[in-house]
């Protein structure tokens, strides 16, 4: 409805959407085996999707874990007779799920969030996805044929897209967590009683996802916003110049995307 005013120079998505979803994932219990398109899948099948997905790590139980990738050598008939015994989760490589560190997915990356795991969560929009495995659970599709094309067999290598580089400067330490050509994510942690402008950038939005802590927004001809713990917010492209005024400590996550120009904070 607001075209260039919320995007920017940034275009739609293929399926003519904001090009993210962001959202927190609360798993009690495991959530579904699944993939996405892979390129070469999608390239022979006109309504189907990539979807490329990072997973940051907000609250963890002891001893959880997520699933991301499938272990060297395992092969499609392999892992095809594992889902008929229950067996998947002994052929998929299990991560420490540890607070703070965030995984990036590419589309045909085989994955699942296991339980006693909340992550922050930002993805392309699509919505092809293939449930390969349900632990067991009965009642909801599964897409094994569909899943067996578009799986990367072997470990997800995504160390290219995680940098993890930091900067820190008088009150702010901004870290990259991951950089893919659909999105940079990073997350920016700013001191109680500090007061930071945000310069105006009309070439695109900012997503940001509050992780802890509690601030203010202050923009002219605006009322003052206020942010807390597990707010999303949308800045628009066309928002102006910002400020943030911090009441406690607060650390946020800050999605900006590549393709239309470089980060906004840093």
């Amino acid at each position: 409805a607001h075209g260039e005013s919320v995007l920017g120079q940034l275009k739609l998505s293929d399926q003519g959407g904001f090009p993210l979803l962001c959202k927190y994932l609360d798993a009690r219990e495991h959530l579904s085996v699944q993939v996405h398109p892979s390129e070469a899948y999608v390239a022979n099948h006109p309504d189907a999707f990539l979807k490329s997905e990072a997973w940051y790590i907000v609250d963890a139980d002891e001893g959880a874990v997520i699933y991301k990738g499938v272990k060297e050598g395992v092969t499609p008939e392999q892992f095809a007779a594992a889902i008929k015994d229950n067996t998947v989760a002994d052929l998929m490589i299990a991560m420490p799920a540890v607070v703070g560190e965030m995984h990036y997915l590419p589309s045909g990356t085989c994955h699942a969030l296991g339980a006693g795991t909340v992550v922050a969560e930002v993805q392309t929009p699509s919505d092809t996805t293939y449930r390969v495995y349900d632990w067991g659970r009965e009642g909801r599709e599964l897409h094994i044929e569909q899943a067996l094309q578009c799986i990367h067999f072997g470990p997800a290598d995504t160390a290219q897209y995680e940098p993890h580089t930091t900067i820190e400067r008088d009150h702010t330490i901004v870290t990259t967590l991951v950089h893919c050509e659909h999105f940079r994510t990073e997350r920016i942690t700013m001191t109680a009683d500090h007061t930071m402008p945000l310069p105006a950038n009309t070439s695109q939005p900012r997503v940001w996802m509050v992780l802890n802590g509690d601030a203010t927004l202050k923009c002219d001809g605006s009322d003052d916003t206020l942010i807390t713990t597990a707010d999303t917010l949308l800045l628009p492209a066309g928002i102006g110049e910002l400020q943030i005024e911090a009441s406690t400590d607060i650390t946020w996550l800050e999605t900006t995307f590549p393709q239309v120009g470089s980060n906004l904070i840093a």
